[in-house]
């Protein structure tokens, strides 16, 4: 999957649009696209300094937003074998 094919999904899915996940809109269900985006990005093997630059902020920043989404799919898990159990 490409990079813009990857963004057009999660915007999709997020029901905004790739611009919306790529500017600075501070609305929580597109920063919470953004975040994914970010985390999908770095699992496609980019690294935080690339991914800041093209989201014009801080590798630091980066790596919060990832660790937040991947507590949330940790919590998800947890939740999910819960039910299921």
């Amino acid at each position: 999957m490409t990079t813009e094919q990857l963004i057009t999904t999660i915007a999709e899915a997020a029901n905004c649009t790739p611009a919306d996940i790529m500017g600075k809109a501070r609305l929580s269900y597109i920063t919470n696209a953004r975040h994914i985006l970010q985390a999908a990005l770095r699992r496609h093997g980019w690294r935080y300094t690339r991914i800041a630059k093209v989201f014009q902020t801080d590798h630091s920043t980066v790596r919060r937003n990832i660790k937040k989404i991947n507590k949330s799919l940790e919590i998800a898990r947890v939740y999910q074998s819960t039910i299921e159990s």
